[in-house]
């Protein structure tokens, strides 16, 4: 997408109504440098959670739990670390980054400095609607934090007050119309439009729950990928029972921080419509979606240990306890990707890069075996998935076909090369042997003409 983008076409990740082009768009100025796609993308994405990082991080008063932060953040485990490779990282980063301007807001306004706390709210609005078109989850996570602005605007007895004089509501009000406004644009300039919103019944939520808990028990009994995780999870649950030992300061604080009170709201109730959700059940309930859930609970955590009254002799041995708990957790993801999935540390763009011996080509296969192996050379590899109903760029599907050298990746997807292929009512013909590149299996074809439509009817007979 950063390599081909365009505005039109980049709204949303390529054929879907989600996921927000945020990052293709942030990376052409690096693009334009003469940056590859890849490392453009990069940048732009890490640019991104060094800012959210930056953002959460002046609420932690200790440096050392910086740290602890800085090691949650840009080194999670391998059940959590699509926290850096997807959306979840974004959203969060601008949600925090958001909370950040609205703490600022507050302060101002405290100071009966009412224009620059209207348009300090005013950037976070923004930056809220930003999140909300990168990911619909962030709607939930901006219901925690305006949730808790009530909460805590009853709790001081402003609520009456804060309907009939407070410029600050009419801010809210016309934001959220706007941002509604904005993304409802959005969604409807998408080519495609996906229901995500269906619930589970009360069976299917059971079901949900037991696949979580089977996916729990293996991790507390080490039977996971890798033991590091799992060790890391024992030593996050010793570090509550430090902090539920300081439980009447624990309340206190619970109950007076405004970030403390979201970041918990917001586990919580993320936590929740992810089971409820039947998505989740259909994709078989995987760890990643919980992701957003762990990071939260996680800052959480870090800012409760930060916040707790402990004897410096203690509270330095909790630090450096922390510290090490989180380099067990991350160093987790290191040996996964060594050892176990892919099993080598060597950059997946430097075992593509192999295939420019081949010169300018056509690659198709399975939906994960395809994209993939353009995105290093997208000027002389191109590449689409076999199935037309996983195509996320046409334009891109007509180009591959149109190579002059085609080569078909059968792993995922086929036993062995047959001699025809029908890929999309079009016929391929192979002209060489199956050969093994770039970790994959491979086989030349030659697309021969597409299927007239009585002969697709025949097919189908």
């Amino acid at each position: 997408m950063t390599h081909y983008f365009d505005p039109r076409e980049c709204i949303y990740f390529w054929g879907q109504d989600r996921f927000g082009g945020l990052v293709p768009l942030l990376g052409q100025p690096f693009f334009k440098l003469g940056l590859s796609a890849v490392i453009s993308a990069s940048l732009a994405q890490y640019l991104i959670l060094l800012i959210g990082f930056l953002a959460i991080s002046s609420f932690i008063k200790s440096r050392l739990f910086c740290i602890v932060l800085a090691l949650v953040w840009f080194l999670p485990p391998t059940h959590f670390i699509d926290f850096l490779l997807f959306y979840s990282g974004v959203e969060y980063s601008l949600v925090f980054l958001a909370f950040y301007f609205i703490n600022k807001a507050d302060a101002r306004s405290a100071a009966n400095e009412k224009i620059g706390s209207v348009r300090l709210l005013l950037m976070a609005a923004i930056i809220l609607t930003i999140a909300i078109w990168v990911s619909d989850m962030a709607i939930i996570t901006i219901f925690s934090l305006f949730l808790t602005r009530i909460i805590y605007y009853i709790q001081e007895k402003r609520f009456s007050i804060f309907f009939l004089r407070d410029v600050k509501f009419y801010v809210y009000v016309v934001s959220a119309i706007l941002g509604f406004l904005v993304i409802s644009t959005l969604k409807n300039s998408s080519s495609q439009r996906i229901d995500y919103t269906f619930l589970n019944t009360i069976q299917q939520t059971q079901e949900t729950f037991r696949l979580l808990l089977e996916s729990a028990s293996r991790l507390l009994t080490f039977d996971a990928d890798e033991p590091f995780t799992s060790l890391y999870i024992y030593l996050l649950i010793l570090m509550l029972i430090i902090i539920l030992k300081k439980v009447d300061l624990l309340k206190n604080l619970v109950f007076t921080n405004k970030l403390l009170t979201f970041l918990l709201l917001d586990a919580l109730i993320v936590f929740i419509v992810i089971l409820s959700s039947h998505w989740t059940l259909l994709n078989g309930v995987p760890r990643r979606y919980f992701t957003t859930t762990y990071i939260s609970f996680l800052v959480a955590l870090i800012f409760i240990l930060d916040n707790l009254y402990f004897r410096e002799a203690t509270l330095s041995k909790i630090k450096w306890f922390a510290i090490g708990s989180c380099l067990v957790g991350g160093l987790g993801s290191l040996y996964h990707f060594a050892s176990i999935w892919p099993g080598t540390l060597t950059p997946k763009t430097k075992v593509i890069a192999k295939l420019g011996a081949l010169e300018k080509i056509g690659i198709i296969g399975n939906y994960w075996n395809s994209y993939v192996y353009s995105c290093v050379d997208p000027n002389n590899v191109k590449a689409t998935p076999y199935d037309l109903a996983e195509v996320r760029n046409m334009h891109i599907n007509t180009e591959t076909f149109e190579q002059k050298n085609i080569y078909v990746i059968r792993d995922m997807w086929l036993d062995d090369f047959p001699d025809t292929l029908n890929v999309q009512d079009k016929m391929l013909i192979k002209s060489g042997t199956e050969f093994r590149l770039v970790d994959a299996n491979m086989c030349k074809y030659q697309f021969v003409r597409s299927y007239s439509p009585t002969q697709k009817r025949n097919n189908k007979k």
